[in-house]
């Protein structure tokens, strides 16, 4: 493992603009983890599933704003049948 990290470490260093750009704020971050864990230990998919698409559509809010490309928008997700 540690010879995957070394070898990855610089090509990772060479993006780290670009990724800090588009890392959520920390707090958001955390709350995210703690939201999706509490769901997950109910067994609450339909939940679980809403948490973690809303930090993804964050994740693309931040890649379209960063990029100018409104490709990268988040599209509406279809509703549940």
């Amino acid at each position: 493992m540690l010879l995957l990290i070394n070898t990855v470490r610089d090509g990772v260093r060479g993006f780290m603009p670009l990724l800090a750009n588009l890392a959520a704020p920390g707090d958001s971050v955390r709350k995210h983890h703690r939201d999706l864990i509490a769901a997950l230990e109910k067994g609450d998919v339909a939940s679980a599933g809403r948490v973690a698409d809303d930090y993804l559509r964050l994740g693309a809010e931040l890649a379209g704003r960063l990029g100018g490309k409104p490709e990268l928008q988040p599209q509406p997700l279809p509703e549940p049948r």
